[in-house]
């Protein structure tokens, strides 16, 4: 069977099926074993003052929104965070919660979290750190959140391309319930 396709089609394109092969199935050194820190950023502009984008973002209270998406692609869908003493906040999540440290906080400038505990979102997906920093423009106020994360999915250039669009969706979902809270006010 090998003789007649390469016969067929080639050297070059025995070459080129092992080497996709190899590189689907994961082809990697030892040292990529390890989970390996994503950095996923997400970006949203308040239109409103700073002073409510800050509340809002800090205590961030009910999240609510249309769900639906989440759920269908299976993502934890967050419901509420609770501001706790000893500057921690708690996250409710359908599946669990997460707690979180804040760790830096900066009057209109960034807020920085550490995660403390948090339910298993997956098997193969930890949750290391986030922030939130804020810019301040002309007429709004634009919230960056970032969320470092690390992964054991391989290849990991298939992966990271999923993993970084279903955090920017749960960013998107979260930011777009505190945009709405302090522009409807």
């Amino acid at each position: 069977i090998a003789k007649k396709f390469i016969l067929r089609y080639g050297n070059h394109m025995v070459i080129l099926m092992s080497l996709t092969l190899m590189t689907l199935v994961g082809w990697t050194d030892r040292e990529d074993r390890e989970p390996r820190p994503l950095e996923v950023k997400t970006s949203m502009k308040f239109y409103a003052p700073m002073e409510k984008v800050w509340n809002a973002v800090r205590e961030s209270g009910q999240i609510d929104g249309n769900d639906s998406f989440l759920e269908f692609i299976g993502l934890p869908v967050p419901r509420n965070c609770v501001l706790l003493p000893d500057n921690q906040r708690v996250c409710y999540f359908d599946e669990g919660s997460i707690l979180q440290e804040i760790t830096e906080e900066n009057y209109g400038k960034n807020i920085e979290l550490k995660i403390i505990d948090s339910f298993e979102v997956r098997e193969w997906l930890d949750l290391d750190s986030a922030s939130y920093r804020f810019v301040q423009r002309s007429d709004h106020v634009e919230v960056i959140r970032t969320d470092l994360i690390r992964s054991v999915l391989e290849p990991r250039w298939y992966w990271h391309w999923f993993e970084e669009k279903c955090v920017r969706l749960e960013h998107r979902y979260v930011m777009s319930s505190m945009k709405r809270k302090v522009e409807t006010k």
